[in-house]
């Protein structure tokens, strides 16, 4: 069986006191993983438990904690968006932002678990990847939104996403995890900042308050995106704490914001109509009573 993965799960182990009566003590940590990936002791803390117990609530709460209230919120969201776009077809980008949605989990499901659900090629390829489709599904949800015509951007970025999935299926193992995050390097992070690009070029068609909230959303995304490379990648990082659970949370409520202000401009614009159509109707009713009064005299 393949090991957990522990790095966003810390852990709280009481000590008996009567291994403790002995005078100097030993303690000896065995670390299991796979070489490829390597393996990290973070920093742990001898003490009091009711010193210690308050800081491991606060950082499992903003580690697992997060990552499972946002698994929980992206099937919500998802399961809502599609059953949507199930009634309303023509309106794409429900489909789009709900199949981000089922996307996204197996990485929420590492980040508030640690636990494989299938083999370690197949799981470690879809959790790493799982942000390169997320963000192509986020271009399409875009460029449903907004009208656009993008087409070979996102045809050469899907055929070099199944290429890379087909390479990583192929190899071995030990490969496995090395060329799934720089994957990400090479696809993800390239197509984030595309997204960025096609808010700025089209920032005249949408309103300055939904253009702030996108554009700082998919800002904020990108640099947890980083930070999480930044984490994986660098053998020693400076810090251990993982934030990019949060970028779900922060992008999909983003889009929600989009769906929601798009939905009540059309309820103005047609509370406007009706008001027009009302003040239309009453005009010509007073012309035919005046035309009807001069008639009757």
């Amino acid at each position: 069986t393949w090991p957990q993965r522990m790095f966003n799960i810390p852990l709280l182990v009481p000590i008996p006191e009567a291994l403790l009566e002995g005078g100097a003590e030993r303690l000896e940590i065995t670390i299991y993983g796979t070489s490829s990936e390597g393996m990290d002791l973070h920093p742990f803390y001898f003490g009091p438990e009711a010193v210690l117990a308050p800081a491991h609530a606060a950082r499992f709460f903003a580690g697992p904690g997060l990552a499972r209230f946002a698994l929980g919120m992206m099937a919500v969201l998802a399961a809502t968006l599609l059953l949507a776009w199930s009634f309303r077809p023509r309106d794409k980008e429900y489909l789009w932002l709900g199949l981000a949605c089922v996307v996204i989990m197996p990485t929420l499901v590492l980040y508030g678990f640690g636990r494989p659900l299938t083999g370690y090629t197949f799981w470690t390829m879809i959790t790493a990847l799982s942000p390169a489709i997320y963000a192509l599904f986020l271009l399409l949800f875009l460029r449903s939104l907004l009208k656009l015509s993008i087409v070979w951007p996102v045809r050469l970025y899907t055929c070099a996403l199944l290429g890379a999935m087909g390479l990583i299926l192929a190899l071995p193992p030990d490969y496995t995890f090395i060329l799934s995050i720089w994957s990400n390097v090479v696809f993800t992070a390239p197509m984030s900042l595309m997204i960025l690009l096609v808010m700025w070029l089209n920032r005249r068609i949408m309103a300055p308050v939904d253009l702030l909230v996108l554009w700082g959303s998919q800002s904020v995304a990108i640099a947890l995106g980083i930070y999480a490379l930044y984490l994986h990648i660098h053998p020693a990082p400076t810090r251990s704490m993982h934030l990019f659970h949060l970028m779900p949370l922060v992008m999909s409520l983003a889009c929600i914001w989009q769906i929601l202000s798009r939905l009540l401009r059309s309820l103005r614009q047609y509370e406007a109509l009706n008001a027009s159509l009302s003040r239309t109707i009453a005009e010509k009713t007073n012309e035919l009573e005046d035309s009807f009064a001069k008639l009757a005299h």
